[in-house]
């Protein structure tokens, strides 16, 4: 059913109609836009997002968390620059 088109209004932008199947596409890619937005200004405040990608975050929250016993942000902490 992806392909069943659906039609709503953004208020002054005006009505749109869009499939299904586009919508979900939009949800998931604009998602991913502002989790780098926020990583991005998280890092400008020099700290360390953690991992934003969401398979992590609903393993940790999930049925069981993670399963080798880590929290699900354990290797994104921030790495000192190796000094050569």
């Amino acid at each position: 059913d992806l392909i069943r088109v659906i039609e709503f209004s953004l208020g002054s932008f005006g009505s749109f109609s869009l499939r299904l199947g586009e919508m979900l596409q939009h949800v998931a890619n604009h998602g991913t836009h502002h989790r780098g937005q926020i990583a991005l200004l998280l890092r400008a405040l020099g700290h360390a997002p953690g991992n934003v990608d969401m398979l992590f975050y609903f393993a940790a929250k999930g049925p069981g968390g993670p399963t080798d016993g880590r929290s699900a942000s354990a290797g994104s902490r921030r790495r000192r620059p190796s000094r050569r």
